[in-house]
């Protein structure tokens, strides 16, 4: 396919974007990855009120251990940063969290909350050239 798209696409440039394509999808992969550690968005359920409440407070205690960090501010940096280098990163990325039902988001914010508090610990303390300026 590599070999008879050039003649059909005048655009496609061979191996090199067999190249792209194969780095477009690692990274759409390292995003859904990362993305499940992301606090989520402020959202009320109307299932099952005790979990959800215990849920919202242990997601504020995250939010609280995280300090001064202002996640909205890096994420809009990180997005601007990603845009400016590649354009059309997220082509093909699906939003898993889209699909689950609110029982499945919320199972889903207990498994991950865990990972969420040691990466908010851990996240002061990553090499200098991963933070996005």
């Amino acid at each position: 396919m590599i070999e008879e798209l050039p003649a059909l696409l005048t655009e496609f440039a061979g191996q090199t974007s067999r190249t792209r394509c194969f780095a477009h999808i690692i990274n759409l992969v390292a995003k859904s990855i990362i993305s499940q550690f992301d606090l989520p968005k402020n959202k009320k359920h109307s299932n099952d009120e005790h979990a959800v409440n215990h849920l919202e407070e242990d997601l504020q205690d995250l939010e609280s251990l995280a300090g001064d960090i202002d996640f909205e501010e890096r994420e809009e940096r990180m997005e601007s940063q990603r845009m400016e280098h590649d354009g059309d990163n997220e082509d093909g990325w699906v939003d898993e969290r889209a699909n689950m039902s609110e029982n499945e988001v919320t199972d889903l914010e207990w498994q991950l909350l865990p990972a969420r508090r040691v990466l908010t610990k851990v996240g002061p303390f990553r090499p200098r050239w991963f933070v996005a300026y």
